[in-house]
């Protein structure tokens, strides 16, 4: 098991009440959170934090969560994700992904399933969905 205070999670929603609702959430059962609007707030970011999680919404306003995803690989952050989809219709086309997500996960989401969620995304062993 792994120490969570060691553990940061950065989320990037577009959705205020998301970021909101998740920071409180995960800095409770222990992790480091940074929350971003944009995949472009946590690119700028990622040569200052170095998350060992990513919380993405599945459509942001600048940069969609798959080309975000592969920028965040191309700067050699081979950080798990987790995909958070507004939509049902959203899952085929998420799952497709290269680099995938560890796992995907459907607005709105259960805190139990969230935790859960991380916890494996953690413990990731290279494979995604």
């Amino acid at each position: 098991m792994c120490d969570r205070e060691q553990i940061a999670i950065a989320i990037v929603d577009a959705d205020s009440a998301v970021r909101d609702s998740f920071y409180p959430l995960l800095e409770g059962v222990g992790y480091s959170v940074c929350a971003y609007a944009t995949g472009t707030d946590l690119l700028e970011a990622l040569s200052d934090c170095s998350p060992s999680v990513l919380l993405l919404g599945s459509q942001l306003p600048d940069i969609n969560a798959h080309l975000l995803l592969k920028r965040v690989y191309e700067l050699g952050a081979q950080v798990p994700a987790i995909i958070l989809a507004n939509h049902s219709l959203e899952l085929p086309r998420l799952e497709d992904m290269v680099p995938g997500p560890t796992a995907l996960l459907l607005k709105p989401v259960d805190e139990a399933q969230l935790v859960a969620a991380i916890e494996k995304a953690i413990n990731f062993d290279g494979h995604g969905v």
